[in-house]
């Protein structure tokens, strides 16, 4: 449930007034999702949509294996905009695709996380 809240956020409360559009988090270059959950170790992960039953699946990146919350856990998501080489890549291919966000609206310009 936190994470169809958290994505419901992401996307309607920040990338929509941003870009003024509805987006998918995965249509935004530089834009990590980290999941934070109790002692387990922070990762990266995406948003899986099933518009069907909605809900929202959350996947952890390198693994791609699906996260299914507990009745205890209570993750924590934090979203990271910012430039990267891979978004340096994308701004030289000028892919279509992935809609980069303006450099306006960084408020840091790096981000690191300690474990």
């Amino acid at each position: 449930m936190l994470s169809k809240l958290a994505s419901n956020f992401l996307e309607r409360g920040l990338l929509q007034p941003l870009f003024d559009k509805r987006l998918r988090a995965s249509d935004v270059a530089g834009l990590k999702i980290i999941r934070f959950c109790g002692k387990d170790k922070p990762k990266e992960v995406r948003f899986s949509y099933d518009n069907e039953h909605s809900v929202v699946d959350v996947f952890d990146i390198v693994t791609n294996y699906q996260i299914l919350d507990g009745s205890a856990d209570s993750p924590e998501y934090v979203a990271v905009f910012g430039l990267s080489p891979e978004t340096g890549k994308i701004r030289r291919i000028d892919n279509e695709k992935n809609i980069l966000i303006p450099p306006s609206s960084f408020l840091f310009r790096n981000v690191a996380i300690e474990d």
